[in-house]
């Protein structure tokens, strides 16, 4: 089977939201793969093969605007320094370039498997994941390039929290319903704590804490004019199932 083929989903959406992507990433070698398997002990999640086999060595022009180093040679280093000790429940993958004194570590953490992936969170190399962020690796870059790279590089962009309004309801789940209805793809399997929304006149991505237990997100949406966006944010502001917190709105790009 060839790498691509692995993760159908994420080829498409790599095509559709940053073309000729393919002509500047680069994946690692089998023997660094081999390698990372070793360390760790056992099989690799599937999305960890796949994002390893085609994007492992250069990200291309998606990995440029990240503090995190996620090569494969940056993994193997990490343990061939001793920063992380070999564990079969957590490997580091992503090492904090920015020599940052307080900065942390991305690491899976394969005791939370989750849809032929596993757990992302961040911890100091010698703690493992402690606070985790993402149910998978996948919605960690895949929710993170589309916010940062699409949403917040559009014309008008605005960042927001958004409630449900019924209490113990999940609101990323409400909200997943009424962007389907309004028309919107989601390009990204997803769980209930982030989502991914694409149409042709705007973007949005949403996350919850993991953490804790709370009925509200926090939201990101970008398009061609504040007003279009503010047109759009009114429909949820008169939807039944979300509160939209318009107090805690915050701009920028136009503001036409």
């Amino acid at each position: 089977m060839r790498p691509q083929d692995l993760e159908p989903e994420m080829e498409a959406w790599l095509q559709r939201a940053f073309p000729r992507l393919d002509e500047e990433i680069e994946g690692a070698s089998s023997g660094e793969v081999d390698e990372i398997r070793r360390i760790v002990g056992h099989d690799l999640p599937r999305f960890y093969e796949w994002f390893l086999l085609r994007m492992g060595r250069s990200m291309g022009r998606i990995g440029v605007t990240s503090r995190f180093d996620y090569t494969a040679r940056r993994v193997l280093w990490c343990y061939e320094q001793g920063l992380a000790e070999p564990d079969p429940n957590d490997l580091l993958i992503g090492f904090d370039t920015t020599n940052d004194p307080m900065g942390l570590q991305i690491f899976y953490d394969f005791t939370r498997p989750c849809r032929d992936d596993a757990m992302t969170g961040k911890g100091e190399p010698d703690a493992g994941p402690v606070y985790p962020e993402f149910e998978t690796f996948r919605e960690h870059i895949g929710w993170g390039k589309t916010t940062v790279l699409l949403v917040m590089e559009s014309p008008s962009h605005c960042a927001g929290v958004l409630a449900s309004r019924t209490p113990g309801q999940n609101a990323v789940d409400q909200l997943k319903k009424f962007m389907t209805r309004h028309g919107f793809d989601q390009p990204l399997p997803t769980g209930s704590y982030c989502g991914i929304f694409m149409r042709t006149d705007m973007t949005m991505t949403c996350t919850r804490s993991i953490l804790v237990k709370t009925d509200t997100l926090a939201f990101r949406l970008g398009g061609q004019s504040q007003a279009w966006l503010r047109r759009f944010l009114g429909e949820i502001a008169l939807s039944d199932d979300l509160e939209l917190h318009e107090d805690m709105l915050e701009w920028g790009g136009s503001s036409r």
